[in-house]
């Protein structure tokens, strides 16, 4: 097979992926959007037809946007296959070993920040209020903060063009290799032109 071949079927196969990826991430969002209110401590998103390979990536991304636990679960033929993303001091791992042997899960496990299970569809109910309890009873009370982790601190005059372009050069970015994050100081922010378009910054 000849690389540029390879490269454009590589190319094709990103595509669908990425497609896939905005299908199950639109449909759980509609219904994270549904939820969030009245479950401060744990989502659960199911779908049918939900491809199994993007719902780890959809579900970081939600855990990130709605800053608690999300668990992102494709059903087909009475069974959800599930992948779920924890924030700091829920560990999600141990809630999903919990349940299992409650029997509430067929199987499943993970470790502080990530899980992975099997669920009778008739069981999501029932699993979802048995971990968003224990997560409860785990905060005795204290609200879920949102986090920040940043890789440093920046001093406003030191931002320019010439550094963005240097983060930049880093991509591409994603799993493993995220975005940098740079704390600045307070009421600081800034604009200037670039290449593609304006940038704002300010602090965090």
């Amino acid at each position: 097979m000849q690389p540029s071949h390879l490269a454009r079927q590589l190319d094709v196969y990103n595509e669908e992926r990425r497609a896939l990826e905005t299908e199950v991430q639109e449909a759980a969002m509609r219904q994270a959007e549904a939820q969030a209110a009245d479950n401060p401590h744990l989502l659960f998103l199911a779908g049918a037809g939900w491809h199994p390979g993007v719902i780890g990536i959809v579900a970081g991304r939600l855990k990130e946007r709605y800053q608690r636990p999300v668990c992102v679960i494709a059903l087909e033929n009475g069974v959800g296959k599930a992948s779920g993303r924890s924030v700091a001091g829920l560990h999600l791992g141990q809630a999903v070993i919990a349940a299992r042997e409650a029997g509430l899960v067929l199987k499943g496990g993970g470790h502080a920040m990530a899980a992975g299970f099997e669920v009778k569809e008739e069981q999501l109910g029932a699993l979802q209020a048995f971990i968003a309890a224990r997560f409860k009873d785990d905060l005795d009370g204290t609200p879920l903060m949102p986090t920040l982790l940043v890789d440093g601190a920046l001093q406003a005059r030191a931002a320019s063009p010439d550094l963005i372009a240097t983060l930049e050069s880093l991509a591409p970015f994603g799993a493993g290799n995220g975005g940098a994050a740079l704390r600045l100081p307070p009421r600081s922010a800034w604009r200037w032109p670039t290449s593609s378009a304006a940038t704002t910054c300010a602090a965090c």
